[in-house]
């Protein structure tokens, strides 16, 4: 299956036992530019990788202090993770 960034349904395999294979356009261009405008779309630093052996190094660590729940804390918080690795 390959879904946009809005959840919408773009290709599917069709149904039934077995294993398929799902062929569709990908606009990498706008996926990057997706990727700039939604602020919470950075899933590699929302990633908890202490779960996975191979993954040892911490994103986004959890439970921020209070003053950093509020919106614009997270938005900023955000916004620094992904300046630091290139976003």
């Amino acid at each position: 299956m390959i879904v946009d960034m809005d959840g919408r349904v773009l290709s599917r395999a069709a149904e039934g036992p077995g294993q398929a294979s799902v062929i569709g356009p990908i606009a990498l261009g706008v996926i990057r530019e997706e990727r700039q405008r939604r602020q919470g779309h950075a899933m590699p630093l929302h990633l908890r990788s202490e779960a996975y052996p191979l993954q040892r190094e911490s994103h986004f660590p959890g439970n921020p202090h209070p003053e950093q729940r509020t919106i614009s804390g997270l938005d900023k918080r955000i916004r620094s993770e992904k300046e630091k690795r290139g976003w």
